[in-house]
C-alpha cells in the first residue's frame, strides 16, 4: 500500500454556512479493466456529456479509451470502447493528446514503425456514431532522429498526463534545496530525459501542434508541427542549438494565428561575468509557416528559473516565479505582457509576495523554501489574471533508493492588467506518494466560477484549530480515508471551506486531481479496484 502523506495549512478561514452545491451520483459500475482515469468531459447536446477515459491492462499491453455519453443525472446513454491495436511491426505506440471539436473525438498517438524505421504520427477520429477513422499526420525516420527515444516515454506512462493538462510544458528543470542555486545561478539543470514530446490544444481548438525534443552528439534539436482541423500541417519547423545552452520551456497557441510560440530559457557567454540575478535570459519565438520572430525577455538582477508563456483572447502573457539574489525561497512573480502579433513588450512587472503570503507559507519558519513549481491554470478576467500553482517535485531515498513523488504547497494570485500583486495566498500542504499512478487522488484541481476560485482536494474529516486563525487537514490515506472538501477564494483571498462527501459516504475514493470542468460543473471519477463511479459537483 502506497501511503500518502498530507498536511494543509491556510489562514484567514472560516467554515462556509453560504458555499452551496449540488452532488450527483452515477451508479456503482465495473469496467473489464482496473486503471482508468479520465481524459475529456465534454457537451453532447444542452442535457447531455460525452465523457472520455482511458483504460490500460495490468497484464498485458492491450490499451485504449472509453466513450460514453451520459444525461445530466449520470445515467449513461451510449457507450464505446475504442482500442488502440498495431501490428507487431508497429511498436511502443503511445497516446500523446487528445481533444473534441465539432461532435469528433480526435485521439493522437505516436509509434515506432519497424519496417519503416520511422516514428509515425497518428491522428485517430472517433466521430458521434462511432466511427473510426485514421490520418498520418508526419513520420519522423530514426536515422533523421537519433537521439528520440519513445519507447522512454512507453514505459514510463505519464506522457498523456502530462499533455491533457494543455499547459504546453516541457520537462520541467529540477529543483531542491541543493539544486536550487545551480537552478538559479550559472549551471543548466539536466531534463529527465534526452527527449520529449510536447502537445498543445489552441483555446478555440481549430489548431493544435506537436513539439517533439531530443538530443544527440552536440546538438539539441527541436521540431514544431502545427495542424489545423482538418488535419492539414500547416507549420513543420526545425532548430538546432548547441548542447547546454537552451533548454525549452512551453509552446502555447493563438485562437486565430496560425503560430506556435516556443518559449526557451538560454544562457549565454555574455552573461558569465554579470554580477547578481541570473546568467541566462529568454526568448519567445513567433514561429509561421514563412519566418519566425524573437523576442529576448532579460531577467535583470533577478534570478527567474522558469518562464512560461500563456495565450488568452489574443492576450499573451509570460509568468514566472523569482528569486532575489543569495535568497533561499521564492520572492515573488514575474509578469510580462507581449503583442501577440508583432511580440512587443507591452507591460512588464516583477512583484513581490506580500507578507501574509509569507506567513500563510513559512509561518515562524524561516529556513524553509518554495521548490519547483508548476503553474496549472491561468485566468483570464476584465481586471486581471488569476494564477493557480503546485509545488511538484521528486525526492529519492538513497539508502532503499526509492522514490517518492511530492505534491506540496498550492499557490494562488491575482495580478491586475499592469500585473501588480493584487493577492497572493499559499495553502501549506505535504503529499506523497511512492507509486506515481496513486497520484490522481491527490494533489487538487481548481475551476474559476462567478470570480470565485474553487479547489477540490481529500483530506482526514478531523481538523485541528492553529494560531492566527489558521486550520490544518492533517493526514490522509485514499484507500482509507476519501473525504472530498471544496474551498472557495475570493478576490481579495479570503477563504470558504466545506467537506462535499465525507468516507463513510463513498463507496470509492475520487481522482480529486483529474477533475474536469464543464459550465458551472466539475466531474470527478472514483475507482477502488475494478468498482467505479462519477462525482458531478455543480456550483
Amino acid at each position: 500500500m502506497n501511503k500518502i502523506i498530507f498536511f494543509l495549512f491556510f489562514s484567514t478561514f472560516l467554515v462556509a454556512q453560504d458555499l452551496t452545491f449540488k452532488i450527483e451520483k452515477s451508479e456503482l459500475f465495473a469496467d473489464e479493466y482496473k486503471d482508468s482515469k479520465i481524459i475529456l468531459v465534454e457537451k453532447a447536446n444542452v442535457n447531455d456529456i460525452h465523457i472520455l477515459r482511458s483504460f490500460k491492462s495490468s497484464v498485458s499491453t492491450k490499451r485504449g479509451f472509453y466513450i460514453e455519453k451520459y444525461d445530466k443525472s449520470l445515467k449513461k446513454i451510449k457507450e464505446f470502447e475504442f482500442e488502440i491495436s498495431h501490428p507487431v511491426s508497429e511498436k511502443y505506440s503511445l497516446v500523446i493528446g487528445a481533444f473534441f471539436k465539432d461532435s469528433k473525438f480526435y485521439i493522437i498517438e505516436m509509434f515506432y514503425d519497424l519496417k519503416g524505421k520511422n516514428y509515425v504520427c497518428l491522428a485517430n477520429i472517433v466521430d458521434e456514431n462511432y466511427k473510426v477513422s485514421k490520418k498520418e499526420l508526419f513520420k519522423l525516420n530514426k536515422e533523421l532522429v537519433k537521439g528520440f527515444g519513445l519507447e522512454t516515454h512507453y514505459y514510463n506512462e505519464y506522457l498523456l498526463d502530462k499533455n491533457i493538462s494543455n499547459l504546453g510544458l516541457f520537462e520541467q528543470e529540477s529543483s531542491n534545496r541543493i539544486g536550487f542555486f545551480s537552478n538559479v545561478n550559472s549551471k543548466v539543470s539536466e531534463n529527465n530525459s534526452s527527449s520529449d514530446v510536447v502537445f498543445k490544444v489552441n483555446n478555440q481548438k481549430t489548431m493544435f501542434s506537436i513539439a517533439v525534443s531530443f538530443k544527440y552528439g552536440s546538438k539539441e534539436n527541436t521540431k514544431l508541427f502545427l495542424f489545423d482541423l482538418s488535419l492539414n500541417q500547416k507549420i513543420e519547423k526545425d532548430f538546432s542549438f548547441e548542447k547546454n545552452t537552451v533548454i525549452n520551456k512551453n509552446i502555447e497557441l493563438h485562437e486565430n494565428l496560425e503560430v506556435i510560440y516556443l518559449t526557451q530559457k538560454i544562457y549565454s557567454t555574455e552573461l558569465k561575468n554579470k554580477e547578481s540575478g541570473g546568467e541566462y535570459f529568454y526568448e519567445i519565438k513567433q514561429v509561421s509557416s514563412t519566418d519566425v520572430k524573437t523576442k529576448r525577455i532579460n531577467v535583470e538582477n533577478h534570478y527567474l528559473p522558469s518562464l512560461s508563456f500563456f495565450c488568452l483572447k489574443d492576450k499573451l502573457y509570460g509568468l514566472g516565479f523569482y528569486s532575489d539574489n543569495a535568497d533561499f525561497k521564492y520572492s515573488g512573480i514575474a509578469f510580462f505582457e507581449l503583442d501577440s502579433h508583432n511580440l512587443e513588450i507591452k507591460n512588464s512587472k516583477y512583484s513581490s509576495f506580500t507578507q501574509q503570503f509569507v506567513f500563510d507559507k513559512y509561518g515562524e519558519n524561516k529556513y524553509n523554501e518554495l521548490k519547483n513549481i508548476i503553474i496549472k491554470n491561468v485566468y483570464l478576467q476584465e481586471d486581471g489574471l488569476v494564477v493557480n500553482s503546485e509545488e511538484q517535485y521528486a525526492t529519492t531515498n538513497n539508502s532503499s533508493n526509492s522514490k517518492l513523488y511530492n505534491y506540496d504547497d498550492i499557490i494562488s494570485l491575482r495580478l491586475n492588467n499592469k500585473g501588480d500583486l493584487i493577492s497572493a495566498r499559499n495553502i501549506n500542504k505535504r503529499q506523497s506518494v511512492g507509486n506515481p499512478e496513486d497520484s490522481p487522488f491527490i494533489s487538487y484541481q481548481s475551476c474559476l466560477s462567478n470570480n470565485k476560485n474553487y479547489f477540490f482536494i481529500n483530506a482526514k474529516d478531523k481538523m485541528r484549530e492553529l494560531s492566527n486563525q489558521r486550520i490544518e487537514f492533517k493526514g490522509t490515506n485514499w484507500l482509507t480515508n476519501s473525504n472530498l472538501f471544496v474551498i472557495s477564494m475570493n478576490e481579495k483571498g479570503d477563504f470558504l471551506y466545506k467537506q462535499i462527501l465525507s468516507d463513510e459516504e463513498n463507496d470509492v475514493p475520487f481522482m480529486v486531481s483529474k477533475g474536469v470542468f464543464i459550465d458551472d460543473s466539475i466531474v470527478f471519477l472514483g475507482q477502488k479496484g475494478k468498482k467505479k463511479q462519477l462525482l458531478k459537483v455543480t456550483l
